[in-house]
């Protein structure tokens, strides 16, 4: 795992430690997981994402989250992420897939096509 870390941008800063906590949280359940379950077989070793989004939601500047809310409020119902992306610069970038995932888990928005490649994801707003 590489690091890089711009000691001068508030933004990055915070967005790289959402990222380290969510990664610590990924190998903490993983721990809890071998420690409960003792040998795991070679299927359930495949690597898996987790992310737990309260603490993510937690480290997110309230202004900076609620500007993106706000730009994702102001899309169409059926949007794609390079519509959300193009709103702001990259090093948002991290910051707009983490509010994604949490409307996401919150039942907010819906993945109907994950992304690949160069094709977007795109993305549908939800009745609240």
């Amino acid at each position: 795992m590489k690091l890089e870390i711009d000691l001068y941008d508030e933004a990055k800063l915070r967005a790289a430690q959402a990222q380290l906590k969510a990664d610590l949280e990924t190998v903490e359940f993983a721990l809890r997981r071998f420690a409960s379950h003792g040998n795991v077989t070679p299927a359930a070793r495949k690597p898996r994402q987790l992310h737990l989004v309260d603490s993510q939601e937690d480290l997110l500047a309230p202004t900076q989250s609620q500007k993106i809310r706000d730009a994702i409020e102001a899309l169409p119902s059926r949007f794609t992420s390079v519509d959300i992306y193009g709103q702001f610069d990259g090093s948002k970038r991290t910051a707009v897939k983490s509010v994604l995932r949490q409307l996401s888990l919150k039942g907010r928005l819906k993945v109907l096509r994950k992304g690949a490649g160069k094709e977007p994801s795109i993305w549908e707003k939800m009745a609240p």
